[in-house]
């Protein structure tokens, strides 16, 4: 895990500064999705961790060989990274009126856009890093990486023992808020060390010119 994070660092940092994060509440806005998100339809959980596809998929991002990836990624130095999971559920493709409003509110395409429920339970994380060029996932030629936005709603106050960190700054959330930053050069992670389920709205997309 380590070996990676630093080939991705020196890729996609190097000697620049770090990328750049923002928030703002808009909670007003977001209380009737809110509320249309309590009776949406999802897909079944799943449990993201790092397995065989994500390895195929980060070499793909990276534009390197498999097995080199595999191996940095399967460090058993770092064997409990391997192990961290979170989970979520992605909003139903039938819920197209939900899917305009929230893509409306952060200005994105609603075409190819990933819209899911992000609830890490006690005990779980997602370690330090950093995430690859999205452009092709969403059909977008190279020079257009910086339109591949993503956002962090979250849908209830910071309880004890849960984090979340960008770059150096910890952040303290409350409800309504959202989050943003420079995918692949912003340093991130997160944590629950407390009891109670963080759930958070994670929205990946094409921002609207």
């Amino acid at each position: 895990m380590k070996k990676l994070y630093e080939h991705m660092y020196r890729v996609q940092i190097g000697n620049q500064p770090l990328g750049t994060w923002s928030f703002e509440n808009r909670i007003a806005e977001l209380e009737p999705i809110f509320k249309q998100l309590e009776t949406a339809k999802w897909t079944n959980e799943i449990v993201v961790q790092y397995n065989d596809m994500n390895v195929e998929k980060m070499a793909k991002h990276l534009n390197m060989d498999k097995d080199t990836v595999r191996e940095w990624m399967f460090d058993p130095e770092y064997k409990k990274f391997q192990d961290a999971t979170i989970s979520a559920t992605l909003l139903d493709s039938s819920e197209t009126e939900l899917t305009e409003k929230i893509c409306k509110l952060l200005n994105l395409s609603t075409f190819n856009v990933d819209i899911r429920m992000q609830n890490q339970k006690p005990g779980e994380m997602v370690g330090l890093h950093l995430d690859g060029y999205k452009h092709h996932v969403f059909n977008l030629p190279v020079d257009q990486e910086y339109r591949v936005t993503r956002y962090a709603i979250f849908l209830e106050d910071q309880q004890l023992g849960q984090a979340w960190f960008i770059n150096n700054d910890y952040l303290h959330w409350h409800k309504g808020d959202i989050y943003t930053w420079d995918q692949s050069t912003v340093p991130h992670g997160t944590a629950n060390i407390g009891f109670h389920n963080r759930p958070v709205l994670v929205v990946t997309g094409i921002k609207l010119i």
